[in-house]
């Protein structure tokens, strides 16, 4: 047996994002002569396949933990399968993006104000989806405008440790660092309460 295995890697299912360094890798790999029971892996993080830290040996799972090193960015995996004979595969490499910190909000401002609406706009630091909550006790702002994909019920101010995070689908938007709410139905010589939600990509 002259022929090493060949094999592919993802990341949490193969999302581009991730707020949390615990993460699932999922792991393929065949041999001509090895069944996948009798190959090995190894794992490692590093900026190129030629300069990477590699970790020991084991026995293969198609889906296994792994713990990114710290520092927010693109954090290069690569992984490299070993068959019964001991040959070794090409190292077989993905990346996910590693965003542990919240967008922060500026230059929120209040303008067009009538009797009816007003404009809420505001500017974020990094692309990301935002949502504008209202109502007329500060307790109770269950009226919103914006994306529904940014809810404060749904944002979690704890930054994650050893926990894996399910990853989300790769978001099909975008997001953007501009926002401008039109907030409607509002009443006239009525006091409203409202705050800004905005959520990044990860």
């Amino acid at each position: 047996d002259t022929k090493a295995p060949t094999g592919s890697l993802t990341i949490n299912d193969n999302t581009l994002y991730t707020r949390s360094r615990y993460v699932y890798l999922n792991l393929n790999a065949s041999d001509d002569r090895s069944s996948q029971a009798e190959i090995q892996f190894r794992v490692g993080e590093g900026t190129s396949q030629t300069n990477v830290a590699w970790g020991s040996w084991q026995g293969f799972s198609s889906r296994v933990q792994y713990i990114m090193g710290y520092g927010d960015g693109q954090r290069n995996i690569w992984v490299m399968y070993r068959d019964a004979a001991g040959n070794t595969s090409q190292a077989y490499g993905a990346y996910v993006v590693l965003d542990t910190k919240a967008p922060s909000i500026t230059n929120l401002a209040v303008s067009n104000i009538t009797t009816q609406s007003a404009v809420v706009s505001f500017r974020t630091n990094e692309p990301s989806f935002a949502n504008v909550e209202y109502g007329t006790a500060s307790y109770s702002l269950s009226l919103s405008a914006g994306d529904n994909e940014a809810q404060s019920a749904s944002v979690s101010s704890a930054e994650p440790t050893a926990v894996i995070i399910t990853p989300n689908p790769t978001p099909t938007r975008t997001g953007t660092t501009s926002f401008n709410f039109n907030v409607t139905g509002l009443r006239a010589s009525t006091t409203y309460y409202y705050r800004v939600v905005a959520v990044d990509l990860a």
